[in-house]
């Protein structure tokens, strides 16, 4: 498993927990429901970031 996690004194909503390509593949259901918990992901290809997952507003909703 590829978790990188967040220095303990930074601010959780600036610094995402990089996660492999290959993590969210094999755990996807965990990760998401880190991401419901309210943290943010960074997923990275070849150790580069490609995407951001984080949580959403439900479908439909205002806001």
């Amino acid at each position: 498993m590829t978790v990188t996690p967040r220095p303990a004194q930074a601010d959780p909503r600036s610094m995402p927990a990089e996660v492999a390509s290959r993590e969210l593949r094999n755990n996807t259901a965990g990760l998401l429901r880190r991401v419901q918990a309210g943290e943010d992901i960074t997923i990275t290809a070849n150790g580069k970031p490609v995407a951001l997952l984080t949580a959403g507003s439900p479908h439909g909703a205002d806001g």
